[in-house]
């Protein structure tokens, strides 16, 4: 073999090479895409774990609190109403209660009141919501029925987590 033709050999071999390894590069790029998309799912998955970890924190701490409570019902909306507006005209109604955790049920009671004073409505949502464990608003709607804006139709929708028995 003369130099020229080994020449031209290595020059080849350099160039396929050279191709093989720009190709080879280029093929680990787009595997490389891949796996770098597929971290980014799993970087995403571990935040979601870590939040709902801190949530589920959270919560036990809530539960424990509730279940320090020397009562674990909330006071009965009839007694708050008595309470808190006697002699107002009201219709409550109880809607289906629903299981969250073992032992604890979320309680709804829906209370219409045809018309009141919308300062002693307030009131009564003050002391709802200072009862252990509290009453709180789910829902509220409120239609005045006067041009003093003193006076109106309101409808409460409230929830309590209740112990069960």
């Amino acid at each position: 073999m003369n130099r020229s033709l080994s020449e031209r050999v290595l020059w080849t071999l350099a160039a396929i090479a050279l191709a093989a390894g720009v190709s080879v590069s280029v093929w680990s790029l787009f595997r490389l895409n891949g796996h770098a998309d597929r971290l980014r799912t799993y970087v995403d998955y571990s935040r979601r774990l870590s939040d709902m970890s801190r949530q589920a924190g959270r919560s036990e701490s809530a539960v424990r609190i509730f279940e320090g409570l020397a009562d674990p019902h909330p006071i009965p909306i009839p007694d708050l109403l008595k309470q808190s507006l006697p002699g107002e005209k009201y219709e409550t109604r109880e809607q289906p209660s629903q299981s969250t955790i073992p032992g604890w049920t979320v309680r709804r009671v829906s209370v219409t009141f045809p018309e009141i004073d919308l300062d002693m409505l307030a009131a009564f949502i003050v002391n709802a919501e200072s009862g252990r464990p509290p009453w709180q608003i789910r829902s509220f709607t409120l239609r005045a029925l006067s041009t003093s804006g003193r006076t109106g139709q309101a409808t409460l929708i409230l929830e309590a987590l209740d112990r069960t028995p």
